[in-house]
């Protein structure tokens, strides 16, 4: 009895933690590591999901999709210059926007204070990014409500797209080499949407 009481002793505490790579990727990496882990799972990034309108109780979500071109931290402050195509209802638009990510413990939050952006609006937003999944407020000029997906990095798409490929036979015989991985994961997560814009509806 006591031998096995023992041998789960040391089982459990293993079985309870998180994956190691993960939880010591966490631990050891600086500030500035996160900053550059950022900017690579953010880069190249789509952004799928849905919005709601406050106020709008009979509206389903809607579908809004992002692709970041660019993600990248400005020397200064925690400001960073995204690049993103944005597309909602029946716009479609491609925006450069500089705005701040902040940071709650090690989860990146995108601040969005009353930024102006032409012929679009007025935008104010906070989004976090964790495990795959982006979640926020959004407000456009005076309409605001919840945002919510999940993020697919550059390399997951190439992933899915060669996967897509060989099932409808088209494989160009690379097939371990699609299961490699970078390690450029955000361990628990990322977005960076940029903002639902109302429309008209």
């Amino acid at each position: 009895g006591g031998a096995v009481a023992g041998t789960q002793q040391q089982v459990a505490p293993s079985q309870a933690a998180p994956p190691g790579p993960v939880a010591e990727t966490q631990q050891e990496e600086t500030q500035e590591e996160r900053i550059e882990r950022l900017s690579r799972y953010l880069t190249g990034a789509r952004l799928t999901g849905h919005f709601t309108v406050t106020g709008r109780g009979g509206m389903r979500p809607r579908e809004e999709s992002y692709w970041i071109d660019s993600a990248l931290k400005n020397p200064d402050g925690d400001q960073w210059t995204i690049t993103a195509r944005i597309k909602y209802g029946d716009h479609d638009v491609k925006v450069p926007m500089v705005m701040d990510i902040k940071w709650a413990g090690d989860t990146p939050v995108i601040t969005v204070d009353q930024m102006t952006i032409p012929l679009m609006g007025t935008f104010d937003a906070r989004v976090l990014i964790r495990g795959g999944n982006y979640a926020g407020t959004w407000r456009h000029d005076d309409v605001g409500g919840h945002l919510f997906g999940t993020i697919a990095t550059a390399e997951e798409q190439l992933k899915e797209e060669q996967s897509e490929s060989r099932e409808s036979g088209k494989t160009n015989g690379d097939g371990e080499k699609d299961r490699d991985s970078s390690g450029d994961e955000w361990p628990v997560g990322q977005s960076m949407p940029e903002l639902p814009c109302k429309s008209g509806g």
